[in-house]
C-alpha cells in the first residue's frame, strides 16, 4: 500500500512540466528540520540519487539544533552540511563576507536596538541566502530547492500585512 498519496507523481510532473531541476549537477536542500524540507529532501533523494544533498544554516540561535536535524536527514539516506553562518571567518574574503558579518553584527543587536533599520527576520534572512550562496558556489550549483507550499506562502503574506507593527512613538516595535 502506497501513503504517499500522490505527492511523488505530481511533484515529478511538476519538476518536469517547468524545467525546475536540470538534467544534471548538484541538488540542495535548504533543510529547516520541518515536516516540509524533510518529505522534498526524502522525495527528491529517491528521484535523484547522490546528487540531492543538504544545506542546513545556522546564525546562533541557542534553540537551533542543527545536529539533530543533520542525524534525521542522515537516517533517511540524506547527506547533510551545517553551515554555521555565525562562525567567525565563515564568509571567505569579499563582499558576501563583508554583508554576512555587516548582517550578523545587525541580527545580534536588534533585541536591544528599537531603532533599526531592518527586522530580526530580515536580518537572519539575509544572513542565511548569504551562507547558502557560498555553499552553493563551493559545489559549484545553482540548484537550490526549499520546501514551502501555499500555504507557506499565504502565512508570510499575511504576517507582512498584519503583524509588522511600526510605531512612530520613539522606536518601539511589535512582531
Amino acid at each position: 500500500m502506497s501513503l504517499d498519496f500522490g505527492i511523488t507523481q505530481t511533484m515529478s510532473e511538476t519538476i518536469e512540466r517547468y524545467s525546475m531541476i536540470p538534467e544534471t549537477g548538484p541538488i540542495i536542500v535548504a533543510l529547516s528540520g520541518g515536516k516540509d524540507s524533510l518529505t522534498l529532501a526524502k522525495l527528491l533523494r529517491e528521484g535523484y540519487g547522490s546528487r540531492v544533498s543538504a544545506a542546513i544554516i545556522g546564525v546562533g540561535h541557542m534553540s537551533f539544533r542543527p545536529r539533530t536535524i543533520r542525524d534525521e536527514a542522515r537516517r533517511l539516506g540524506i547527506n547533510a552540511r551545517i553551515l554555521d553562518a555565525a562562525r567567525p571567518g565563515f564568509f571567505p574574503e569579499g563582499v558576501r563576507r563583508a554583508e554576512g558579518e555587516r548582517t550578523l553584527g545587525r541580527l545580534r543587536v536588534l533585541d536591544d536596538s528599537p531603532n533599526s533599520d531592518i527586522t530580526p527576520c530580515t536580518a537572519c534572512y539575509r544572513t542565511k541566502r548569504l551562507a547558502l550562496a557560498e555553499y552553493m558556489d563551493e559545489v559549484e550549483t545553482d540548484t537550490v530547492v526549499f520546501g514551502h507550499h501555499g500555504t507557506d506562502a499565504v502565512v508570510s503574506l499575511l504576517k507582512s500585512a498584519f503583524m509588522y507593527v511600526d510605531y512612530h512613538d520613539g522606536g518601539r516595535r511589535r512582531y
